[in-house]
This record gives C-alpha cells, sequence and structure tokens, in this order.
C-alpha cells in the first residue's frame, strides 16, 4: 500500500508542476527568446521541485514527532526514525521524477508561439 502512494503522490506532483508550467508558458517563451536555454530553466524547476520536496518531507517529518509526542501511551503508534527518512528520500525523488514532465514541456517551448507571434 505504501509502494501505491508513492505512484499517486508521482502523479500528483507531476500533474501539479505541469499545471503550473503550462500557467507560465509565456514567461518561459519570453526567456527562451532573451537567449535563455532550455538547459537552465530544466535545471531550474529540477531545484525548484528538489527544495519544495525536501521542505515538505521536513515539515512533515517535524510535525510526525510532534503529534507522536502528544498522542497518549494508550494509542498503538510506533515510529521508526530510519524508515520515515528512507521514505523521506524516496517521496523528494518521486518528486523530482514528476518534475520530468514539465521540463519535457519547458524544453519544447517554442518561444515566438508561446509569446503569441
Amino acid at each position: 500500500m505504501i509502494y501505491f502512494l508513492f505512484v499517486i503522490s508521482a502523479v500528483i506532483v507531476a500533474i501539479f508542476l505541469y499545471v503550473l508550467t503550462v500557467q507560465k508558458i509565456s514567461m518561459f517563451g519570453v526567456m527562451k527568446a532573451q537567449g535563455i536555454s532550455g538547459g537552465y530553466l530544466s535545471r531550474s524547476v529540477i531545484a525548484q521541485t528538489f527544495l519544495l520536496a525536501a521542505v515538505g518531507v521536513l515539515v512533515g517529518f517535524i510535525l510526525t514527532l510532534i503529534t507522536g509526542a502528544f498522542l497518549p501511551s494508550a494509542v498503538p503508534v510506533a515510529f521508526d526514525i530510519v524508515t520515515m527518512c528512507i521514505y523521506g528520500l524516496i517521496l523528494i525523488v518521486v518528486a523530482i521524477m514528476g518534475a520530468v514532465f514539465s521540463v519535457l514541456t519547458i524544453v519544447r517551448i517554442d518561444p515566438l508561439k508561446a509569446i503569441g507571434g
């Protein structure tokens, strides 16, 4: 079940980033017309995705530990820190893989069409 959730999260992140990319096509077109390479834009999107995913995983990790600290001992919950870290890293990798669809869209943008000419 956990691995299927990784697939679902990859699809959700990919759709989210694709929608953001489509909304900014004209901006990417202007940037490409100014001479900014598709590779630079691709690296920028990947770096932003990494930062967002890392911050999200870190916040989730902290909130999980805080929640666990306030749960009464009658609640049968145990957190394995190593497993949580491994799954956190997997989520970051999955998020970056989801950004690949946006990168492919950015690389294929024709500046003239994106600007509206």
